[in-house]
């Protein structure tokens, strides 16, 4: 899904790349649901380089406990911003859900704490 909602977090981003692999934690998930069990800098970090156009459709079947641990960790605005998207999505396939979700996890999971992934 392209970024037409939301701009891409690059600031976000580029600040995550610049503070270098070694010094951001690691983030292992097995489970898109796992991302629930994860600190806040790691949630952010997830929102900011998987894009929350992505975010929002993985979103859609995602519990609610985890959709409130996401949306806990956004600005007031960006939070409702995607709220109303998700809304405005309306239905969608559940294969089309579960591939981004599959797409999220395979851009973390599995990683050890050796393991860079910037």
């Amino acid at each position: 899904m392209n970024s037409t909602f939301f701009p891409p977090d690059r600031e976000r981003a580029q600040a995550f790349t610049e503070r270098g692999c070694h010094q951001a934690k690691p983030i292992s998930i097995s489970t898109f649901e796992d991302i629930e069990k994860l600190d806040d800098d790691q949630i952010r970090e997830i929102i900011a380089r998987v894009g929350r156009d992505d975010l929002t459709v993985a979103l859609k079947a995602a519990s609610d406990p985890l959709k409130d641990r996401i949306l806990g960790n956004m600005p007031p605005e960006d939070r409702q911003a995607l709220t109303e998207y998700m809304e405005f999505l309306g239905p969608m396939l559940v294969t089309e859900v579960q591939l981004l979700q599959l797409q999220i996890l395979h851009k973390f999971g599995g990683r050890s704490g050796d393991e860079k992934y910037c």
